[in-house]
């Protein structure tokens, strides 16, 4: 809340998207990457409440991706709002279809923050969603935007993942931190 009143977008991933999906009237309670953890009824309450709150005074730049990675690595596209499966777990989102809009953006700076999927190996390694994004911030930096990825595990995904392929070994960003 405290940036959107100086940010052109926010594109909103991972799991801090979900609360926001809810709130823009997608049925997607039970894919969430967090169910059956203690005290997630009023964390999802409190979370929801702060989507409703951006969503009702800028929803002009809150972008958040509509293509959701399953466990099994399913994607599932809910702007056709098909019936998700019973054992559909969220773990990953991927702006493949936001690129074109992206790409007809002026960008000064570009910050990143987050992953958007369960990167960890132990949660199966999600990392397209994040790759897409830090890809699409390299091109940004080609053409002149102040691009900065931070985060202890962006950079982990920048590093063990995005730069050990043959595309992500020329990303080039303005800055990396490792500072969320």
């Amino acid at each position: 809340e405290a940036l959107l009143p100086n940010v052109e977008k926010i594109i909103l991933g991972g799991a801090m998207a979900f609360p926001f999906l809810l709130e823009m009237g997608y049925d997607v309670a039970s894919i969430d990457p967090f169910k059956g953890r203690g005290g997630r009824d009023k964390e999802m309450a409190d979370e929801r409440r702060i989507a409703r709150r951006i969503i009702d005074n800028y929803s002009q730049k809150i972008v958040v991706p509509k293509l959701i990675v399953g466990i099994d690595r399913a994607v599932i596209d809910l702007k056709q709002r098909a019936p998700i499966p019973v054992d559909f777990v969220m773990r990953d989102m991927l702006i493949t279809d936001l690129r074109q809009d992206l790409e007809a953006g002026n960008y000064r700076t570009i910050f990143f923050n987050g992953t958007f999927g369960a990167y960890e190996a132990e949660l199966g390694g999600f990392v397209e969603g994040t790759n897409e994004v830090l890809s699409f911030m390299s091109e940004q930096t080609e053409k002149g935007s102040i691009t900065v990825p931070g985060g202890g595990d962006t950079i982990t995904v920048l590093e063990k993942s995005l730069r050990k392929t043959e595309a992500g070994r020329n990303v080039r960003f303005t800055h990396e931190t490792t500072g969320g």
